[in-house]
């Protein structure tokens, strides 16, 4: 089978031979691994974030080569390369150094931004702090649809690719619930939640149809993907952002709505959620969810529990504690990566093996590529 035919089966619950391959390492990671043996390039790569340059702000001539070619992952993202803030393509910058750049964009948000680290960006203000606001100043500009919104050429030179080396192509977005915290900002949101309903209600009616309407352009335009990773990070440390009640009354109607929308195209829905989202399993599952990634360990989310639980529901991805990979010890992660995919094999759990969240600058190229040595030793079902 090649890497689209074993990530199928894995979603199919059907003819499984083997887990899959996937990870992500930060920008300033690859460059770090040059430094450490990690081959190079001529070759631009273009993020699968941005849509631009990967290393543009590295001041370098040669590029990492791609960790997806090089480790022979199984699944590649896509895009979507899109705007899909109310006023598409504004972007005001405000301060600027070396380092770092603070600006205000199409949702009135200001942000301060690192140029060569990765990480969220320092939240500074909102300007989307009331209904009156929303409904005047920025709900307009998602009422018609503008294909413009959306790198067509990008995507399709990254699909075409990605056919040809017949990986499982995913596109990946943000949905209402990520959407909504980049917009009106967590104070905002968590006390409109409670004192507005019918606001957040408002904003994910809109954002949904528009969302909807954008992912039917992508797939006639570009063509359909194997899977849609929605990125909603729903937990912090041991808890989630609200209570499951309140999710379940105000943000996964629309989640159902879209899995339903994606299923009807033949296209697996899946679920990137950083922090703890123990208390939201039964949510996530109920809304038709294929995947789950990546459980973070950290955060206080067990793989294991999660496998015994809901090994028909969901193929896990990731989930292996990125900390250890960080600590550098070979014979531990070695160890480790063994016990993890021994315990999901007994289990009887369908898994892409991966870190609980994405490669930083403290994983070394050795250490990585230790593991991904020691998941090849043990893949097969």
């Amino acid at each position: 089978m090649n890497s689209k035919e074993s990530i199928c089966a894995l979603f199919n619950n059907k003819n499984i031979t083997r887990m899959g391959l996937r990870d992500v390492p930060w920008p300033e990671t690859s460059v770090n691994w040059v430094k450490q043996g990690y081959p190079v390039t001529k070759k631009k790569y273009i993020d699968d974030y941005s849509g631009r340059d990967k290393f543009a702000d590295f001041g370098i001539s040669e590029y990492p080569v791609d960790a997806i070619d090089y480790f022979e992952m199984d699944l590649a993202k896509c895009g979507f390369y899109w705007d899909v803030l109310p006023r598409k393509g504004y972007s005001e910058v405000l301060e600027e150094n070396g380092d770092w750049v603070i600006t205000r964009n199409g949702a009135g948000a200001v942000l301060k931004t690192l140029k060569v680290l990765s990480g969220a960006p320092e939240h500074i203000d909102f300007a989307m702090n009331s209904r009156e606001i929303w409904e005047k100043e920025y709900k307009p500009h998602l009422l018609q649809f503008d294909g413009t919104r959306v790198n067509v050429q990008t995507m399709k030179a990254k699909y075409e690719q990605r056919r040809l080396q017949e990986k499982f192509i995913y596109f990946s977005t943000m949905f209402v619930w990520e959407t909504l915290r980049s917009c009106l900002g967590d104070i905002s949101l968590y006390e409109s939640m409670i004192t507005e309903p019918e606001w957040i209600h408002d904003f994910c009616r809109t954002y949904t149809d528009f969302y909807k309407q954008l992912m039917d352009f992508v797939f006639t335009a570009v063509g359909k993907p194997d899977g849609v990773l929605l990125l909603e990070d729903l937990g912090y440390k041991q808890r989630l952002f609200c209570s499951p009640k309140t999710y379940g009354d105000l943000i996964f109607p629309y989640y159902t709505e879209i899995i339903e929308f994606l299923h009807a195209r033949g296209i697996y829905a899946m679920l990137h959620s950083c922090g703890c989202v123990t208390e939201a399993l039964p949510l996530i599952d109920r809304a038709g969810f294929d995947m789950l990634n990546p459980m973070e360990v950290k955060a206080g989310c067990n793989l294991i529990t999660f496998a015994q639980q809901y090994k028909d529901r969901f193929v896990f991805m990731g989930g292996f504690d990125a900390r250890i990979l960080e600590g550098g010890d070979l014979a531990e992660i070695k160890s480790e990566v063994k016990k993890l995919i021994t315990s999901l094999k007994d289990v009887g759990a369908r898994y892409i093996f991966g870190s609980d969240h994405s490669l930083s600058s403290n994983v070394s190229f050795r250490s990585f590529k230790c593991a991904v040595d020691t998941y090849r030793e043990l893949m097969w079902y």
